[in-house]
């Protein structure tokens, strides 16, 4: 029996190998004209930001180059650590000369207090208080305990130091917690761990204008489970929360003390 020979198509292989070798060339040249054309000029740079911030953004850096070799990830992590005060920043090319640059601010969850004051947002980012502003004026809750922590502290920079990470998780359980809706946090200290504590102040006492307000000394394990405890309390003892000087929630059985020592 023959073998039959197999004929290798070898004129459309070398025609379609020209026609690529042609686009690749073709793309090249154009690549080439386009970095050397003045129509690939960037001559705006549209931010968009909340105003609300007060903050002006200046990016005129990024005019009068060339659209096409600007680097977006590499100039948005340049801009990240020139404005840390948001935790998102995208840059992108609006053809043939413009660029968008959309800013998202970081929202805090508390002041730090170190240094000087900080704000913290979920992630334990640091960052710059608002300008002319200040924990009491923007109404967070201060955290402290921090201070030989976090020596040299770097705005734009997560530190995942664990009093920090237990604070922000604190923010976070009472803000999860529906029925502590009405309860605000005045200052939390983390100083050691074990024996955290919140200051809160509730509507009644906020009415009232206590000063102090109520603590509540928390530790660092089972924060949601103690929350929730701490509302149960809240709630049976209603009509004592002016008199409330702490409510241990520590150990097993949580621990009230009032401030009327004919009181138990």
């Amino acid at each position: 029996m023959k073998k039959r020979k197999i004929k290798v198509p070898v004129k459309p292989a070398a025609s379609a190998a020209a026609v690529v070798l042609i686009l690749f060339i073709s793309f090249n040249l154009l690549a080439t004209a386009a970095r050397n054309s003045r129509l690939f000029i960037v001559r705006d740079v549209i931010v968009r930001q909340d105003i609300a911030s007060g903050e002006k953004i200046d990016l005129s850096f990024l005019a009068g180059r060339n659209i096409m070799d600007i680097n977006l990830q590499e100039q948005e992590r340049n801009i990240t650590k020139l404005y840390p005060g948001y935790n998102q920043i995208k840059l992108v090319r609006i053809f043939p000369d413009r660029l968008f640059a959309y800013f998202i601010k970081r929202k805090p969850v508390a002041a730090v207090k170190l240094n000087r004051y900080f704000c913290v947002d979920e992630n334990a980012v640091l960052f710059d208080m608002p300008a002319a502003g200040s924990a009491a004026s923007i109404e967070l809750p201060v955290i402290y305990g921090l201070q030989g922590k976090i020596p040299a502290p770097q705005p734009g920079r997560k530190y995942n130091v664990r009093e920090l990470l237990l604070a922000v998780n604190l923010t976070k359980v009472v803000k999860n917690n529906r029925q502590l809706r009405g309860l605000k946090i005045i200052r939390i200290d983390v100083t050691n761990p074990a024996n955290a504590s919140l200051s809160v102040s509730l509507p009644a006492m906020a009415q009232a204008k206590v000063p102090a307000g109520m603590e509540i000394k928390v530790g660092q394990d089972y924060l949601a489970d103690k929350m929730n405890i701490l509302a149960s309390l809240l709630i049976q003892g209603r009509s004592d929360w002016d008199n409330i000087k702490y409510i241990d929630l520590r150990f097993k059985e949580p621990v009230i003390k009032f401030k009327d020592k004919a009181k138990k």
